[in-house]
């Protein structure tokens, strides 16, 4: 492949095979497509075996990685999918990222680094074991600009919460339109940020297992029709209170 050239690497449907390290799924090409041709439950899967830090590793910007199906064959791999801050504009989008089983599980599902900006996590579905040791579906490790989070669907017991971007400030960050559950009891929540991160916050549906008050935590975002509830058999409130005005 060649930089920003528009080259495409197609994965054919129901291919299969094990990702053993860190080097060895690298996306270091700026401009790539990682594309997964399939109809129905044909999706190519990448597991994740042998190393707990095996994980695709995107090093280079404006790539995409599509229509694939992740799933840990490891004890707590810790990323599906990981960007550094040179993987500006990654596209993550119609992906499964998932466990494998009990005792395998997929720590992060996406993790962003620190100063990874403009990127699209959409239409992607997460899931893990009843208690597994996961801490998220999405991770901003740290800042991250213009990044756009939307149409996930996101169930599990996560220690953390399904969206994180607790650690630093981000901003423009936009978080709408994803359905998202948690059913940790201790500490986990829907949707958590950093109390100074700003953006827009809109048309989230959340359960979280802990209460409704943390199913939604993003002080410094515009936030519009969000909605939160603590039990299965409960229709959500809106989270934060409405405005009074």
């Amino acid at each position: 492949c060649s930089e920003n050239a528009g080259d495409i690497i197609m994965v054919a449907p129901w291919h299969a095979e094990t990702v053993t390290a860190t080097n060895v799924c690298a996306m270091d090409t700026a401009g790539v497509k990682l594309i997964g041709v399939s109809s129905g439950n044909q999706k190519p899967t990448i597991s994740f075996g042998t190393d707990a830090a095996a994980t695709i590793a995107v090093t280079a910007a404006n790539c995409r990685i599509s229509n694939l199906k992740l799933v840990s064959a490891v004890i707590d791999c810790t990323a599906g999918i990981t960007a550094s801050a040179a993987g500006d504009k990654l596209m993550v989008d119609n992906c499964i990222i998932k466990d494998g089983g009990a005792a395998l599980e997929m720590v992060i599902g996406v993790s962003l680094a620190a100063a990874c900006d403009g990127c699209v996590i959409v239409d992607n579905v997460m899931s893990t074991v009843p208690a597994g040791g996961c801490a998220s579906g999405i991770t901003l490790v740290g800042e991250s600009e213009r990044t756009v989070i939307a149409r996930n669907y996101i169930q599990g017991d996560y220690s953390a919460s399904c969206i994180d971007g607790t650690t630093a400030a981000s901003t423009l960050l936009t978080i709408v339109d994803n359905y998202l559950i948690n059913i940790d009891t201790t500490a986990g929540s829907c949707i958590d940020m950093n109390a100074s991160t700003t953006g827009m916050s809109c048309n989230n549906r959340m359960m979280g297992g802990k209460s409704i008050a943390d199913t939604w935590i993003a002080a410094g975002m515009v936030s519009i029709e969000n909605y939160g509830t603590g039990a299965v058999s409960a229709s959500g409130l809106v989270e934060p209170a409405v405005d009074g005005d």
